[in-house]
């Protein structure tokens, strides 16, 4: 649904029914007390119909600005990360609600857009374990983001052109019935910084040079094993490497990238890559 008050004010809206259906069958195996190895039959369903619907109002003051505010819900299965056990089948999904202001700026005769916006995510029913029973989730919390974001894209000049963004994320446990202690705590895997930086300037000659970063940021985590998930940038983890490719036979590329690996004991003996820097000549 639109609704146009006049040029300088655009009021959009949506709402849609969600089906998600998933199902598991398999068979878990266990040791019983004499050390044999039993393999039991596990199936478990979630069918699940739930609606959500976004609002948002723009505003024009300017030919070459906006400001908006959009109101959005949405919903996370306790299956949606394709996994199905019995302590989330008959979990009802976590319930989100998002607020978001911001504004758009085009300068140099459009040439050059700078973007800004606060947000917030409010999660109403975090899924817990269950203190009286560990094997079973239930929805007994909540939690929130509260966030910044700044970019800024396009042609400083001719043939400088930049593209940077920033983003602040301050997230915290606003409440939890079966872990009172957590509550004011980060939340797991919400980093609190990012950042962006990618330049490209073209040289005489038909050359162009440039080159970025994405560094990565450490992730909180409120788990006994691991209270933070090293960043990319720790010597143990990072390992350079030089590479030169040739493109086509006129446009030789020479490229230094930086890449780093982290790791997290969520899942033991496994590692990620994180963002790379990146040098190049084109």
């Amino acid at each position: 649904m639109a609704g146009d008050g006049d040029d300088r004010r655009i009021y959009r809206s949506g709402s849609g029914l969600h089906r998600f259906d998933a199902s598991y069958n398999g068979i878990n195996y266990a040791f019983n007390s004499s050390g044999a190895l039993i393999g039991t039959p596990a199936q478990f369903i979630q069918p699940l119909d739930k609606p959500t619907w976004r609002s948002a109002l723009v505003y024009k003051p300017k030919p070459n600005g906006s400001i908006y505010f959009a109101y959005g819900t949405s919903f996370n299965p306790s299956a949606e990360a394709l996994s199905l056990t019995a302590a989330t089948a008959a979990t009802p999904p976590e319930e989100n609600e998002s607020f978001e202001g911001g504004g758009k700026w085009d300068l140099n005769g459009g040439r050059l857009t700078l973007r800004g916006a606060l947000f917030r995510t409010v999660k109403q029913n975090a899924r817990e374990p269950d203190p009286n029973d560990s094997s079973i989730d239930v929805l007994a919390g909540n939690q929130r983001v509260d966030g910044a974001e700044g970019a800024v894209q396009g042609h400083i000049t001719d043939r400088w052109e930049l593209l940077s963004s920033y983003t602040f994320m301050h997230s915290e446990v606003v409440n939890s019935n079966a872990y009172p202690f957590a509550v004011g705590h980060p939340l797991n895997n919400v980093p609190q910084n990012l950042f962006n930086l990618w330049t490209e300037y073209r040289l005489p000659h038909g050359l162009e040079i440039g080159g970025g970063s994405a560094p990565p940021t450490p992730l909180r985590s409120r788990r006994p094993r691991s209270s933070r998930v090293l960043p990319a940038t720790s010597p143990s983890t990072l390992w350079p490497n030089l590479k030169s490719t040739i493109t086509s036979p006129c446009r030789p590329t020479s490229i230094i990238s930086r890449t780093g690996f982290t790791s997290t004991s969520f899942i033991p003996d496994t590692q990620f890559p994180a963002p790379e820097s990146r040098l190049f000549l084109v």
